[in-house]
């Protein structure tokens, strides 16, 4: 069971051995580091809701809370992220300012279910697909490498990449991620975007082609005829 329920699709459960329970940080310091990748982005969030993202801490323990760990985002109540306790308890921070890059990016990126060509009722439509979430937090974590270490070297890529690779294989452990086996992928179902989590290398593909301003990857980014999205954006 989710530690928490959220009217939306894009809800992410990660699952580590208890060992991984073991983490010094305080959860105080990373509730704030949350909230300080959140903060940089609010103002193009107000620019979409009229309103900021919520960021909501869910604190309560139970049984399983050192081994079921999510971080979802939603827009039906106003664009919110909510954060289970596990979750902080587990990631390290560099994880942390992934998932929360990646959460960021099914509120702001510019592809969503209705430019999928979705039309059930289980996604929020104008929610960001999983690929462009993952595309969107290639920038994210990007600007916030940049924010946070201007004495760093000017390349941040194989840092960036390192935080993927950690990332994903928390949520596909023992599966060998490579970007690379993506390249020659084509998406041709559909509307020509997938709608669903794509695989582990096309999700790594997508989240470094969105660091390096590459175009979306077309191992889930193939459109037909959609040369803007469904907020007048061309992408």
């Amino acid at each position: 069971m989710a530690l928490f329920s959220l009217p939306t699709l894009y809800a992410h459960t990660y699952s580590f051995p208890a060992s991984d329970c073991e983490v010094t940080e305080s959860i105080l310091e990373k509730q704030n580091l949350i909230s300080s990748v959140v903060e940089f982005y609010q103002q193009k969030a107000f620019k979409r809701y009229q309103q900021n993202i919520f960021v909501e801490f869910n604190n309560s323990e139970n049984s399983n809370s050192c081994n079921v760990l999510q971080m979802s985002a939603g827009a039906r109540r106003g664009p919110r992220i909510k954060v289970a306790h596990g979750i902080l308890k587990n990631f390290k921070p560099t994880s942390l300012v992934h998932a929360v890059c990646h959460e960021l990016g099914h509120l702001l990126g510019k592809v969503s279910g209705t430019d999928a060509g979705y039309t059930g009722t289980t996604y929020e439509h104008d929610l960001s697909v999983e690929g462009e979430a993952d595309y969107f937090a290639g920038t994210c974590v990007l600007e916030y490498l940049l924010r946070n270490s201007p004495n760093s070297s000017s390349n941040l890529y194989p840092l960036i990449r390192k935080i993927g690779i950690e990332s994903y294989g928390a949520i596909y452990p023992n599966t060998f991620i490579d970007e690379s086996r993506a390249l020659n992928e084509i998406y041709t179902a559909d509307s020509g975007i997938n709608s669903d989590y794509p695989n582990v290398s096309c999700r790594m593909l997508s989240y470094l082609s969105g660091t390096l301003n590459n175009p979306r990857p077309k191992c889930w980014f193939n459109p037909i005829l959609k040369p803007t999205n469904s907020f007048g954006q061309a992408l």
